[in-house]
C-alpha cells in the first residue's frame, strides 16, 4: 500500500500535471474553437433546422461560462486538478451527447436532387398565400428532441470548460518557480492558439467523409447541398480526450499544499 503511495506521488509531479493541463487546453479549444465553428452549418442540415435554432449553440457555451466561472473560481481553489479534472468531465459528456444527437436523430438519406428545403411551414388549408414564401412564425422544428440534446451538450461544454483557464492557469502558477511559470503559461497559451487550427483542418477531413462512413448515396457528392459529412467525429474525439484527462485528474493526488512543498524544492 505504502508503495502504492509513493508511487502516485512519483507519477503526479508538476511536470506530469502540466502535461494533463495542456491536454485539457487542446481538448476545450479542438471542440469549442475548431470542430463547433466548423460543423455548425452541417449539424443545421443534419437536423434540419433554421439557422437562429443553430447558432443558439455556441451562445449556449458563452452563457454557461460567464455564469460559472467566478463560481468554479471559488469553490474549486479546495483541490484545483480535481476541480479541472471534474470539469473535464462534464465537457466530455457535453461532446459525447453532440455526437450522440446523430445516432438518436440522425435524418433519412437524401438524394442529389431532393429539395434543399431544410424547414417545415405549416400553413392553414384555407390559406390564401398558402404557396407564398413562410413567414417566421409558421417555421416549425422539425427534430426537437436533437435541439433539446444538443442545447444540454452546449451548456455542459460550457460548464466543463470554465475550470480550463482558472483553476488551471492558478494551480500552474503555484507548482513552479516565479522565474519559471512564465516559460510554461507561454507554451500552454501557445498549444491553445494552435489547438483551433487543428480543429479546423481535423472538421474539414471529417466532412469529406459521408455521415454514415459508408458509401453515399447515388448522385450525391461533398459539392451537393444536402452533404452531411460525419461531423460527429471530431465530437467523438473530444470526449474520448476530455474523459481520459479528467479521469486522470481525479485521480490526482497533487494538492494545494503538495504543491507549495514543491515549489519550495524547485
Amino acid at each position: 500500500m505504502k508503495f502504492q503511495k509513493r508511487k502516485k506521488r512519483r507519477i503526479f509531479t508538476p511536470h506530469f500535471y502540466f502535461v494533463l493541463w495542456c491536454g485539457c487546453i487542446v481538448s476545450q479549444s479542438l471542440l469549442v474553437s475548431g470542430f463547433l465553428n466548423v460543423v455548425l452549418s452541417t449539424i443545421q442540415v443534419e437536423f434540419q433546422m433554421t439557422s437562429a435554432k443553430a447558432a443558439m449553440f455556441p451562445s449556449n457555451y458563452d452563457i454557461a461560462v460567464a455564469t460559472t466561472v467566478l463560481i468554479v473560481a471559488h469553490f474549486g481553489s479546495t483541490h484545483k486538478p480535481r476541480t479541472l479534472g471534474a470539469g473535464m468531465v462534464v465537457l466530455a459528456t457535453g461532446s459525447f451527447l453532440f455526437a450522440l444527437a446523430h445516432f438518436l436523430y440522425g435524418t433519412a438519406e437524401l438524394e442529389a436532387d431532393d429539395s434543399d428545403d431544410l424547414y417545415l411551414c405549416e400553413t392553414s388549408g384555407n390559406s390564401s398565400n398558402s404557396d407564398s414564401e413562410c413567414s417566421k412564425d409558421d417555421v416549425t422544428l422539425s427534430n426537437p428532441g436533437a435541439y433539446y440534446l444538443l442545447t444540454i451538450g452546449s451548456i455542459m461544454i460550457g460548464l466543463g470548460a470554465s475550470p480550463v483557464y482558472t483553476a488551471g492557469t492558478t494551480f500552474c502558477d503555484e507548482i513552479f518557480p516565479p522565474d519559471k511559470v512564465s516559460l510554461y503559461f507561454g507554451i500552454s497559451y501557445g498549444i491553445g492558439a494552435l489547438a483551433p487550427a487543428m480543429g479546423y483542418v481535423l472538421g474539414g477531413v471529417f466532412l469529406s467523409y459521408y455521415k454514415t462512413l459508408g458509401e453515399a448515396p447515388n448522385g450525391l457528392t461533398p459539392d451537393d447541398a444536402n452533404w452531411v459529412g460525419a461531423w460527429w467525429l471530431g465530437f467523438l474525439v473530444t470526449a474520448v480526450l476530455g474523459y481520459i484527462f479528467g479521469f486522470i485528474l481525479l485521480l490526482s493526488l497533487l494538492s494545494y499544499q503538495s504543491a507549495k512543498k514543491s515549489r519550495r524544492r524547485n
